[in-house]
Formats: C-alpha cells, structure tokens, sequence
C-alpha cells in the first residue's frame, strides 16, 4: 500500500503540472593517483572516477510523449542509460520514500563493501551508485551520482563518458545520448561532450609513472 500510494503521488506531481523547463547537466572525472606503501619502497597506480547527472523534465514532456500516469503501475520499469552507465529499476524498488500532498521524494542506492587489504579482513562500505527522483507540481528532478574505484585491492563502480575521452583524446568533441525510458517510453537528452586529457609523468625510486587526468565537460543540444 505504502508503495502504492507513493507510485501514485509521484506520477499525481509529474502529469498535474504546469510549465518546467526541460534541462540536463553533467559532470565527470577520472583521475590517477600514486599510492605508495608507508616506507615508500612501493607504488601502484590507483584510478578513481566520479559522475554527476542532473535532468529536469516537464509534465508536458511526458504527456506530448504519451505516458499517462493512469497507464502506470508500481512495477512499471524505469531504465537510465548514461554512457557506459545503466540503471534499471520500478518505483517499488525505492528506498526510504517520502511522500507528502504537493511533493516526493524517493531513492535508489547501491553499496559496495571495498576490500582494504589483500585478504579483505579490512573493508569499509561506500556508494558506488546513487538515482534520486523528486516530484513536484511541476514535473520531475532527475538526479544521478557514481564514483568508481580501481585499487590494488578491490574495484568497483560505474563511468560514464571518461573511457570515451580517453579513447578520443585531449581537446575532441564527441555527440553522446543520455536516456531516461519509461514504461519503454524513451525520453533523450543529446550532449556535446569536451574532452581534457591530461597526463604528467612522476618518477618514484627511480621508476617513472604515467598518470592520467580526464575531466568531461557537456553541453545540452536538445531535449
């Protein structure tokens, strides 16, 4: 019922409303870092990324599309595409929803117990993956948030666009879709992507390493 209720309130604020302006922004790193042992005889490369995804998207944007909120139910699927990140999920599956007459709120979480040493005696939990989607009167908020890790001992985590920068390089442009579909329903944002790639070379002990710096930068073309 509790699930019931919140399907319902969600897709109320989303198909109730008035004029929001469709956006999408995003932002991503990936970044090399040395990692030496405390006497500094060894040093390993460690690769830790992050990605940020907002979109906004109007009442009016799924009606013209014809998703209707009395065609839905709580076991409708809900798939997220973002390079080479996915998500793929129902509104049953949120976590800890809140819900009031005018407003919802509900979250979808991933965690990961990361391994701190060779035996994984040692761990400490973290969020690789975080979907949040907010109704209002207005429409909805999108809200996407990944970080990823490749370590000595462990990796986990999910990127977006950095692998496509460094495979194109320092300075190219690429054309990329990021897409919400619902119900089967596919709703696109297209982004012009900026790739920076930068990499410095450090030498530790007489041993040199690469390390590579990628930052993404977009720009909304379409909706």
């Amino acid at each position: 019922m509790k699930h019931f209720l919140l399907k319902s309130c969600l897709l109320a604020a989303i198909f109730n409303a008035s004029v929001y302006a469709d956006t999408l922004s995003m932002t991503e790193s990936l970044n090399d870092k040395l990692k030496c042992t405390g006497s500094g005889d060894e040093c390993t490369v460690e690769t830790v990324g992050k990605f940020n995804v907002t979109a906004k998207i109007s009442s009016a944007t799924f009606e013209d599309n014809g998703v209707f909120w009395e065609d839905l139910t709580e076991d409708t699927p809900i798939e997220i595409s973002v390079g080479d990140y996915s998500f793929s999920g129902t509104l049953a599956d949120a976590d800890n929803p809140t819900l009031t007459s005018t407003k919802i709120a509900a979250k979808w979480l991933e965690t990961y117990d990361e391994c701190l040493d060779d035996s994984c005696e040692r761990s400490k939990t973290v969020i690789p993956e975080q979907v949040n989607v907010s109704g209002g009167l207005k429409g909805i908020v999108l809200k996407i948030a990944g970080k990823s890790k490749v370590g000595d001992f462990d990796e986990y985590g999910s990127r977006a666009f950095a692998d496509y920068c460094d495979q194109a390089g320092d300075g190219e442009m690429l054309n990329e879709d990021v897409t919400l579909s619902v119900d089967g329903v596919e709703f696109v944002g297209q982004l012009e992507i900026t790739c920076k790639v930068k990499t410095k070379t450090v030498t530790k002990n007489n041993e040199s390493f690469d390390l590579v710096s990628t930052t993404v930068k977009t720009r909304l073309l379409g909706f």
